[in-house]
């Protein structure tokens, strides 16, 4: 234990010097004596998790720190209150002067009204993008084909998390595929474990992002989405069907319980950590949940018994077409509002802002604390921080840097479709667990929608 205050001191004496290298590394609103500005702040915070309260500290009062000229009026929202908070912005026409947004999905309707500012038009971009991986200036896979934002990393929205002690009390080991899932589950059932696999599912997008996606992509291929996109396929043929027959199974078998559908998410992260489930299924950031908290020295799995935890990808499904794969996309990230004219002190000081919030020495706190698992800024020494942080972050990085090589990426559902497809797809995952739709019903509903929303264009 003394070594995690050893590094958490480390990391606290990281954040008191963003003062001294974030003014070197952002161009422009000065600390001196230049008139204070004021910018708005729409960001995406979950303020019970580990670190919620120390990275307020680190990362926006250092900020203010190295440029007291610059005030922050800063909202701090999370999950359905956020995107209801943003919507309601970008409907008023009154979008904050930074938000807090997705590449895609989510967020697309921002870069569809032309809400979001082209940061590639920035005087200064062109330096401060040279130190950024190609994933986040690749415009493509941003909504709208230009660089409306910055995204934080490149995530996994599907992991497999298995905590191998609580297996052992069973004499089990981590399931290799499905139809070994099915059968340790009904041996911890039987053993009196309730929830063996913790899944939350009350949210609708959670069941869409965080599994079907991979499921989709294991039966219909790598490219399923842009294949809906050209019309080569449907929600109603085989492959597309063979992912929604398979989550009703899911429910069938109780690998997932469809008490699930009641649980709120992040429930499930309390469950894994203290033994009441084996397996969990949540995105690769629900890692962060597990370390320490800087604030308190406290692990909600504790450090030495994190090296029993593997992050891997959801074992091998019956009679899949791609094998080992998991869904993969962009990650969210923050972007300026096109109301901000270049020049003007307000867009400077945006500008200086989203410069240091991609900076070196902030991606290397966000990376220490589990907050993003892989870093979109190529100056940060991963060799170092490995060596310093929790066992399970590191676990989460090595699961990270497999996605798309060892684990074959496929796209994620949210971020390629939005609107009322995304809307009617979600909803009807949970009608499938709940018994009130089939996945026939569910297919013909969703094609509607997706014809409607992009087929009749």
């Amino acid at each position: 234990m003394k070594k995690c205050y050893i590094v958490a001191a480390i990391f606290v004496a990281m954040a008191l010097v963003f003062t001294g290298c974030q003014k070197k590394e952002a161009s422009s609103a000065s600390s001196g004596g230049s008139a204070p500005v004021t910018i708005s702040v729409l960001n995406y915070l979950d303020l019970t998790a580990a670190n919620a309260a120390d990275s307020i500290e680190a990362i926006w009062g250092g900020f203010e720190k190295a440029y007291p000229n610059i005030k922050v009026v800063r909202e701090d929202l999370y999950n359905e209150p956020f995107h209801q908070k943003l919507l309601a912005y970008s409907t008023s026409n009154n979008l904050p002067d930074v938000v807090y947004c997705w590449p895609a999905g989510r967020s697309a309707y921002l870069a569809d009204a032309g809400q979001l500012k082209d940061l590639s038009t920035i005087p200064g971009w062109a330096d401060f993008a040279k130190n950024l991986i190609p994933a986040a200036t690749n415009v493509s896979a941003i909504q709208g084909g230009k660089q409306y934002m910055i995204p934080s990393t490149v995530t996994s929205s599907t992991a497999f998390y298995i905590n191998t002690a609580t297996l052992a009390k069973y004499n089990l080991k981590p399931a290799t595929s499905y139809a070994d899932l099915v059968s340790q589950v009904k041996t911890l059932k039987a053993a009196g474990m309730q929830t063996p696999l913790a899944m939350d599912n009350k949210d609708d997008w959670v069941m869409e992002s965080c599994l079907y996606s991979l499921i989709a992509g294991r039966y219909a291929g790598a490219t399923w989405t842009s294949d809906l996109l050209s019309g080569k396929l449907k929600w109603t043929d085989p492959s597309m069907m063979a992912g929604l027959n398979f989550v009703k199974q899911l429910y069938d078998d109780g690998v997932i319980a469809k008490d699930s559908l009641n649980s709120t998410y992040g429930t499930a992260r309390q469950m894994f950590a203290t033994g009441q489930s084996a397996y969990m299924i949540d995105g690769d950031w629900a890692a962060g949940s597990f370390a320490t908290d800087k604030t308190t020295g406290q692990a909600l799995i504790p450090v030495d018994q994190q090296k029993n935890v593997i992050i891997t990808v959801f074992p091998a499904l019956p009679n899949e077409v791609l094998q080992n794969s998991t869904a993969t996309v962009l990650g969210t990230g923050y972007a300026m509002s096109a109301k901000l004219q270049n020049g003007t002190p307000e867009q400077q000081a945006a500008w200086t802002l989203l410069q240091y919030l991609f900076s070196k020495d902030v991606q290397t706190y966000n990376v220490s604390t589990g907050s993003i698992g892989t870093p979109v800024n190529t100056t940060v020494d991963m060799a170092s921080i490995n060596s310093q942080r929790d066992p399970i972050l590191a676990t989460q990085g090595a699961f990270d840097a497999d996605c798309g090589g060892k684990y074959p990426a496929t796209p994620v559902e949210d971020d390629k479709f939005s609107g009322n497809t995304n809307t009617v797809l979600n909803n009807g995952l949970q009608q499938i667990g709940l018994g009130t739709m089939t996945p026939q019903q569910v297919a013909e509903a969703t094609q509607k929608a997706f014809d409607e929303q992009y087929m009749s264009k």
